[in-house]
Formats: C-alpha cells, sequence, structure tokens
C-alpha cells in the first residue's frame, strides 16, 4: 500500500531491494574510489577491458586468507602479465596495520584497497566475507560469491565465450 511504501520501514525495505538490483550479475558496478597501498587513489573504473576480481577480505578473516593463497595467488601468478584479467583485493572492516600486516604474510603483489571500512559492502549488499566478485571488461557484474574452484571455472567459462 502507498501507506507503507511512504512509512520509514517501507522506505528502508526498499532501498535495501535496491542494493541487492544493483549488486547483481547483469548490473552494472558500484564504481568507487579509494586509497590503494600506497596511498594513491585507486577505481575500478580504472580497470575497464580487463575481466576483474574483486576479493573482499580482512586480515582477522582466515576462510579469506586461505581463498586467497589458495586460489586467488595462483590466478594471479597465471594472468598478471597480460590483458585479461586482473584482481583487486579490498579490505574491509579492519584495522589498517593489520591489513598492511596480513599483506606482507601472505605476500599478495596484487592491487589492494586499504581501510575501505564497510561502504563497498554496502554498495554491494555483501553481508559476509570471504566475497569474491567477477566484473566483466565494460564493468558489469558476471558473478558474485565465488569461492574455491568456482571462481577459475567461471573465469574460464567467461573468457572462452568472449573468444569463440
Amino acid at each position: 500500500s502507498e501507506r507503507v511504501k511512504k512509512s520509514k520501514l517501507g522506505q528502508e525495505v526498499y532501498q535495501e531491494i535496491q542494493k541487492l538490483k544493483n549488486g547483481s550479475p547483469g548490473s552494472p558496478a558500484a564504481i568507487f574510489s579509494k586509497k590503494d597501498i600506497d596511498g594513491e587513489m585507486f577505481s575500478l573504473a580504472d580497470l575497464r577491458g580487463k575481466y576483474v576480481i574483486i576479493d573482499f577480505w580482512a586480515s582477522w578473516c582466515g576462510p579469506c586468507r586461505k581463498e586467497s593463497k589458495e586460489f586467488l595467488k595462483p590466478l594471479w601468478e597465471k594472468y598478471k602479465d597480460g590483458n585479461t584479467l586482473t584482481i583487486v583485493g579490498i579490505a574491509v572492516r579492519d584495522e589498517l596495520e593489520k591489513t598492511k600486516k596480513a599483506l606482507v604474510e601472505e605476500n599478495y603483489s596484487w592491487p589492494q584497497i586499504l581501510d575501505a571500512g564497510t561502504s563497498p559492502l554496502d554498495q554491494y549488499a555483501i553481508t559476509g566475507i570471504p566475497h569474491i566478485m567477477l566484473l566483466a571488461p565494460d564493468g558489469t557484474i558476471l558473478a558474485r560469491n565465488l569461492r574455491g574452484m568456482q571462481i577459475e571455472k567461471t573465469i574460464q567459462e567467461h573468457i572462452n565465450k568472449n573468444t569463440q
């Protein structure tokens, strides 16, 4: 009803539905800019033209670090010198110094956005980490919540589909 739509709760529910729609496969990825590990501004818009894996993680999240070590690190080694795929880590809900320490410990060498707080999670309606997304070269969300071997399988499906 119009009364419910205009109520505070109705508007909050509507906003949550919009976040889910905006962060779903087929939607354009929300573009945001944050500082990277070198203190430089980094924007997802700068990565257009490549497939992009976005890894939402935190230093205190054991499953996040396991996904990165076992699945993202090998992908980075495979694709880092080409123009097909890149990875971006986005440290969320974490303390800056702990994030930096984890990056050194794990030897992650792909681009990292640090001290992102929760705003990227809110933009994509992500409720838990690890959360790995795949973006198309045009910035469209192709897949969300990828895990394990599904990450590379999904990437290969999209890359192969676009090279045939």
